[in-house]
């Protein structure tokens, strides 16, 4: 059976608008003073790498000698790239608000040499993103901007996602970013390339999200009363065309669940608050997707 509810309920919250798919929010200007933060953050921040001094090493007469090696031709493998372990935390952290509950924030990256390019640029575009919704707005308003920073990845026929998921602390809306890469050679793809390893043509993701979507109105049309309906109904329409418009149903995105089914991102608009929400769904399926629960024990962070 198709959950609507648990979507349906977070927007009857909602009382701004969501901000755009990919969008930076930035919580305040860097800081130039030098007061102590009001918060000490967990752990502390990354520092900006440095050029490294060269090893030292021994002078050559105090060199042990090394036995002779016999070359091989075969060349360095990279692990299996179904292993488990193939996307894992670059960077971890946690806020503990006054009450004790806890916030968590994570970077991912790619556990293959070919993806170091990939991996630097989602370090830094997420970097930031933590250090100014986050560490800034600790500081300044004693609060973070972002409730989190997750992601859901998985990985096909050498094509790795990543679905990077930051909700508001403050309002019922969720910025996303999407990462296609070749576990082969670490480059971006293109959405196109995962519906290919799924053998899903453009068109036909499209008409599932479109039935998708249009299942899911219907089940929000179905749990309102008789009473309700006609009215609820009138005022809904607009909200309905909005959802199945050809501009939002290609403006859907896929991505790997961490199950290993194709889903896709999309936005639904709906008679509460700003009126769009963000919903993942399963393309077969059309059931909405939670979204994803921080598994990590945070007792031993990781951060470089």
């Amino acid at each position: 059976m198709v959950h609507h509810t648990s979507l349906f309920r977070r927007l009857l919250a909602a009382a701004v608008s969501p901000a755009m798919l990919l969008t930076l929010t930035a919580c305040a200007e860097p800081p130039t003073g030098t007061e102590a933060p009001q918060h000490e953050p967990v752990s502390t921040l990354p520092q900006a790498p440095t050029e490294q001094e060269p090893a030292v090493t021994e002078p050559p007469e105090t060199r042990p000698t090394q036995p002779a090696t016999t070359p091989t031709t075969e060349p360095a493998t990279e692990p299996d790239i179904g292993y488990t372990e193939l996307v894992t935390d670059a960077y971890r952290n946690i806020w503990e608000d006054d009450y004790g509950y806890e916030y968590c924030y994570h970077i991912p990256k790619i556990n293959l040499s070919s993806c170091s390019g990939i991996n630097e640029e989602i370090y830094r575009t997420l970097f930031q993103i933590y250090y100014q919704d986050v560490e800034e707005c600790i500081n300044e308003y004693g609060d973070p901007n972002l409730s989190t920073i997750n992601y859901i990845w998985n990985q096909a026929d050498g094509v790795i996602s990543i679905l990077v998921s930051m909700p508001s602390n403050y309002a019922d809306w969720t910025d996303h970013m999407i990462y296609y890469v070749s576990a082969r050679t670490g480059e971006r793809l293109e959405a196109a390339d995962l519906l290919e390893v799924f053998g899903v043509s453009d068109r036909d993701f499209r008409d599932r999200v479109y039935s998708a979507l249009d299942a899911y109105w219907e089940g929000i049309l179905a749990s309102w009363s008789e009473e309700d309906n006609e009215v609820l109904l009138d005022m809904s329409q607009d909200l309905i065309e909005q959802t199945l418009s050809d501009e939002n149903i290609q403006a859907a995105v896929p991505f790997i669940s961490a199950d290993g089914d194709l889903s896709f991102l999309a936005s639904i608009f709906v008679p509460a608050g700003g009126g769009e929400i963000r919903g993942l769904f399963d393309l077969d399926t059309g059931a909405e997707l939670v979204y994803l629960e921080c598994p990590v024990d945070h007792d031993s962070p990781v951060n470089p």
